[in-house]
């Protein structure tokens, strides 16, 4: 689903943020709330409308890329305004620049994680059966804020285990603050249940009640407690050979999407109490692959 918008999505008992406004993560297992448009921090490598608008109000050309000229025409301002010269567009810089422009990315600010609704529940026959090793009373859904491969906001939907819904939402919330490409994040569901689809989509997702990938135990997807992010990209490694033998982004390398050993995104996780499978050992590698025990 798409959305030129920015949406903060809080889980229980904790609070997010992303930008400058926080969020009182609800207490109940369902809540919503609505609050005022939420700052974004702009910085080097963005792009999109937040650079225009203050390449813009700088009276520099416009072209929607925040490089090294624009950085210069913010430093030269937060100088003549007596503000930190970071060349960072936060808060205070947006201020003095006559305030954010709620009007580019919207003013709704939802937060929400719901327990599994019947309609959900129906919702979720292919990923979901009677025998799994959690009831549906031990998962919530969970919408998230991501940056797409389109350089505008969405909305996206996980289902995760009830115990780690809210380290998930802090963790999305950080990666959508960092502007952390994500291709798109739907339920499993929505290609069949079928894990295979769903990876050659580029698809985010986390809940499929599953065994393990050359295994007969449960996966760590049946228990909620895993997620997998842009798995086309970043791909689970057995014995050396690439899922689909496709073998172009096996390398750690710089890209798109990709997540890299002590990177933001990895960092992002792991402060949450995730492990990464790209740490893996004994010939397994899963680049895609976050889980909390």
């Amino acid at each position: 689903m798409s959305h030129n918008l920015v949406r903060l999505l809080a889980g229980t008992g904790a609070a997010v943020a992303l930008g400058a406004t926080l969020v009182a993560a609800p207490s109940a297992s369902a809540a919503t709330s609505t609050l005022s448009c939420s700052v974004v921090a702009t910085k080097s490598g963005d792009s999109g409308v937040l650079v225009s608008a203050i390449q813009s109000r700088l009276r520099v050309s416009v072209d929607g890329v925040f490089g090294p000229r624009t950085k210069a025409a913010v430093v030269a301002f937060q100088k003549s305004h007596r503000l930190v010269a970071d060349g960072i567009v936060g808060p205070l810089t947006w201020s003095a620049l006559g305030g954010f422009p709620c009007s580019a990315v919207g003013t709704s600010v939802a937060a929400s994680v719901s327990s599994i609704t019947p309609a959900l529940a129906t919702r979720m026959k292919t990923s979901y059966r009677a025998g799994c090793p959690v009831p549906l009373s031990g998962l919530r859904y969970v919408k998230v804020p991501y940056w797409g491969y389109d350089q505008r906001y969405h909305v996206g939907e996980l289902v995760v285990n009830a115990s780690i819904a809210s380290a998930t939402v802090t963790a999305f919330n950080t990666l959508a603050r960092n502007h952390f490409p994500i291709q798109q994040m739907r339920l499993v569901d929505d290609f069949g249940g079928n894990d295979d689809n769903s990876v050659k989509a580029n698809n985010t997702s986390a809940y499929n009640c599953r065994k393990i990938t050359n295994g007969t135990g449960w996966s760590m997807h049946a228990y909620g407690k895993a997620i997998d992010i842009n798995p086309w990209v970043n791909p689970y490694v057995y014995q050396g050979h690439p899922q689909y033998g496709v073998s172009t982004y096996v390398p750690r390398t710089p890209g798109k999407g990709k997540i890299l050993c002590g990177d933001a995104t990895y960092k992002a996780f792991t402060a949450g109490g995730f492990s990464w499978g790209g740490d893996w050992k004994a010939g397994v590698l899963d680049y895609q692959h976050f889980e909390h025990r």
